[in-house]
């Protein structure tokens, strides 16, 4: 069963932070894949549309994976809100010139 593709601009849109960023960022990390999974080199697991690391389950998904596109964005808008409104914590945003972009 072949999955529809996800509208990365509306979801970018659902949020006030920098849409271009949002854009690339998203492409960047997962293709906007929704289904994406990265196991990083220090054991740690990203995944979803944001690839969200495991490192923040806790506090945003009850210590699940946030696999779906919903779960992944409200992950996605905490991590972003936690690193005070910028797009450090994922590594596409520096390919993407927006560590310091809200």
């Amino acid at each position: 069963m072949r999955r529809a593709p996800i509208n990365i601009g509306a979801i970018c849109r659902s949020h006030s932070w920098s849409q271009r960023c949002c854009n690339c960022v998203v492409r960047g990390e997962s293709g906007g894949n929704a289904h994406s999974q990265n196991y990083n080199g220090n054991g740690t697991y990203d995944v979803g549309v944001f690839q969200i690391n495991q490192i923040h389950w806790r506090s945003c998904s009850g210590g699940k994976a946030p696999c779906n596109v919903t779960t992944n964005l409200r992950c996605a808008i905490g991590v972003y809100r936690g690193a005070h409104n910028r797009w450090r914590p994922w590594m596409a945003a520096r390919r993407c010139g927006c560590t310091n972009s809200p």
